[in-house]
Formats: structure tokens, sequence, C-alpha cells
């Protein structure tokens, strides 16, 4: 799906799958892209959902898995200020979240999880909503679970396996300053978003990977 200039989207289920090679982009457009709701699941080769401009996203539920290249690609400053998003990128200097060079991602809302290579753009300091970040080898049927030790913030069942991976993870319920750690081998049950639980009930925390802090 391709448009020469703007792309706005407010609803609806958008569904799309490319995997011809090089240049099979799920989601492009050659301007500002906003999406502000709606379902949107995306398997592309290359970049699931690009924009040559800023990309907006304010809401809606996203799933991107892509197998070669970015999950969620903004040639310009990328702005995530809610929603649901899922981004799983390819691994190497590929990523899950990307925002083009001297540009920013800025997180203020949303729950989101993205993985992929080592060469992720990590959130702008003037973003305010909290996030976390780490590096990590799971294997895909591992469930991967953030706790504070007391509740569990974020479970996801991983999708596919990452050899030092790098977890980019944001949620309202993360606090500035504090530390949490990472469990992976989870039992976790509950309504979920491509594998995204965003209350899971957790039976079982599973082998704890070491600690983070937002």
């Amino acid at each position: 799906i391709k448009s020469d200039t703007d792309v706005t989207i407010n609803g609806g289920t958008i569904k799309s799958k490319t995997m011809g090679g090089e240049g099979s982009e799920g989601l492009e457009a050659k301007g500002v892209m906003n999406i502000n709701d709606g379902e949107i699941e995306i398997a592309s080769y290359d970049d699931c959902i690009n924009s040559a401009g800023d990309m907006i996203i304010s809401g809606g539920y996203i799933y991107a898995f892509a197998t070669n290249n970015d999950a969620i690609d903004s040639n310009g400053d990328l702005y995530i200020k809610g929603g649901v998003i899922v981004a799983l990128g390819s691994s190497g200097a590929e990523c899950a979240i990307d925002a083009a060079e001297g540009k920013n991602l800025y997180i203020s809302g949303g729950t989101v999880i993205g993985i992929g290579g080592s060469n992720a753009s990590y959130p702008a300091s003037s973003s305010s909503q909290m996030s976390v970040a780490f590096q990590a080898s799971i294997s895909s049927g591992n469930t991967l679970t953030i706790s504070d030790g007391s509740n569990a913030i974020m479970s996801f069942a991983m999708k596919r396996s990452y050899q030092s991976g790098l977890y980019l993870i944001s949620s309202p319920d993360l606090k500035d300053g504090s530390s949490y750690a990472v469990y992976a081998g989870s039992t976790v049950s509950g309504d979920n978003w491509h594998g995204l639980y965003t209350n899971p009930t957790v039976s079982n925390l599973g082998s704890e990977l070491g600690s983070v802090t937002a």
C-alpha cells in the first residue's frame, strides 16, 4: 500500500503481506504518515511501515513483522503518542523502530514492544513516557515478562528467535528511575495483541535474565 504523498489512517482493518524482496514494503507514505486508529497487521520482506517524512502514531493496534529490514521506519522524526504496538524487525543493522539519522523518536503514550537488531533508535530524553531497553538472546516460544517485583508490567510471547536482539519497551506503567526485572520462560494468560499482554496474569515468572532501569 503506497502513496506518493501523505497517508492518514483513522480506523478500519488493514492487512498487508509482501515478501517479494527488496522494496517490498507493506505501508508506505512518500510524505507524512499519520496513524490515529484501526487495526494494522503487516508482514513484509522490506520495511513494514515506512514514511519519507515524519511519522505520528496516536492510537490503534499495530503489528509489524519484517523479515529483512525495519518494522517501523521513519525518515523524519517519529512520534508515538498512543496505541498498542508490536514491532519485530530483522537482526544485524536492521531494527524494530527506526527514526532517521539526525532525527528523533519521541514516546509520549501507548504500549510498545520493539525487537530487532542493534541499530535501533532510542527515545529522545524529552519523551514524557518512560521506556526500558536491553539486549538479550531469547528463543521463539518463550514468553518475556517485565516485573516491578510486585506486578507484571507487560508480557510478550516471542514470535521469532533473536540472538543478542535489542528490546525496546515503553508503557505508561513504567516509572522514571525505577528498576524492573526481566524474565524469560513465563507462563502467562489473558487477552493479547499478537503475543503482547498489556494486563498479564502470570502464574510462573520463569528465569530472571537481569534488571533494567526506566
